[in-house]
């Protein structure tokens, strides 16, 4: 079974993980395990955190909100996942898989 590990934002993330995703990539023999880094996400804090990951799982992916992204300045979200990928050292289409949640796309603006 390959394993997937996805650092995420807080609580309500890993819970979605727990019930939704975990369940689904399970039926693809991947087990999935939620991260939780308990809010305050920046590139500091997940540079400290992700390549750790690593050595534990398969496939390492994020999920985080974008609008809470603490030092995001004037960034895009393709510009950060951009940068994540580039604190973890390793081939984005292999193993490592960035997202950040917009608000937007589930409909609701900040």
């Amino acid at each position: 079974m390959k394993r997937l590990g996805i650092s995420v934002e807080g609580a309500t993330e890993r819970e979605f993980v727990n019930r939704v995703l975990r369940p689904h990539f399970n039926q693809y023999g991947t087990s999935v395990t939620g991260i939780d880094m308990r809010g305050n996400v920046s590139l500091d804090r997940i540079k400290s955190v992700l390549p750790a990951l690593f050595g534990s799982f398969d496939f390492v992916a994020t999920f985080y909100d974008f609008y809470g992204f603490k030092g995001r300045a004037q960034r895009t979200i393709t510009q950060l996942e951009t940068a994540i990928t580039g604190l973890t050292g390793v081939d984005r289409q292999v193993r490592f898989f960035p997202y950040l949640q917009h608000l937007e796309a589930l409909g609701t603006r900040p």
